[in-house]
């Protein structure tokens, strides 16, 4: 083993934290900034009106500036680093509930995000503070860098032909899930076509 190949070894251990701590920003913005190009869907497959839709995107933000008190209260009785892990785990059983498809879990689901994500927003940057004080700033550039992607990727892929669905055959209806959590009818929406009669008059039919 050369001289060279430990310190190089050592380096590439140093970038495990750094990508687990990106990794751990891609979750803290993707489950609430997918969700407005795909109002219109959920508002279809959960029967509710745009103001109670709007609710899914503004109920997050609300926790996010009415717990960060509290959650910067609970980080320094329990600890960053189970903060962390309470924040990852609020995030998983929030995303499990608001698929279950009815308004309640919808809405229940997206609160337990909002707080669990209030929680990460404040334990990333003390995470930072903590273990990469001689590097924050540019660990803290990288995690607003990742924030900022995460939004643009998830609102474009979120949006890009009305969202991620399965393929409903002869017109039959299929309820797929998003990448919002939401199941979506999505056959409903597509025409029905039978190979060699498009642009067929059904009224020759009709006649014939």
């Amino acid at each position: 083993m050369t001289a060279d190949a430990v310190p190089r070894r050592v380096r590439m251990w140093r970038l495990v934290p750094v990508v687990a701590l990106l990794c751990f920003a891609l979750v803290l913005r993707a489950p609430i900034t997918v969700i407005p190009p795909l109002l219109g869907p959920i508002r279809a497959d959960l029967g509710i009106d745009a103001t109670t839709a709007g609710l899914l995107t503004s109920i997050p933000v609300l926790c996010f500036g009415l717990l960060t008190p509290v959650a910067s209260r609970i980080l320094s009785a329990i600890g960053v680093n189970l903060g962390g892990v309470y924040c990852l785990v609020g995030i998983i059983v929030g995303s499990v509930v608001r698929s279950a498809g009815d308004v309640t879990a919808a809405f229940a689901g997206t609160v337990l995000l909002g707080v669990s994500m209030a929680m990460g927003n404040l334990a990333i940057p003390m995470l930072i503070g903590r273990q990469f004080r001689h590097r924050a700033e540019m660990l803290t550039g990288a995690y607003v860098i990742t924030t900022n992607l995460t939004v643009t990727a998830t609102t474009a892929l979120g949006g890009a032909d009305g969202g991620p669905a399965g393929v409903a055959l002869d017109g039959g209806r299929e309820r797929a899930p998003t990448r919002t959590g939401f199941p979506r009818r999505v056959g409903a929406r597509l025409p029905t076509r039978h190979p060699g009669r498009a642009g067929a008059d059904p009224a020759v039919g009709r006649a014939a």
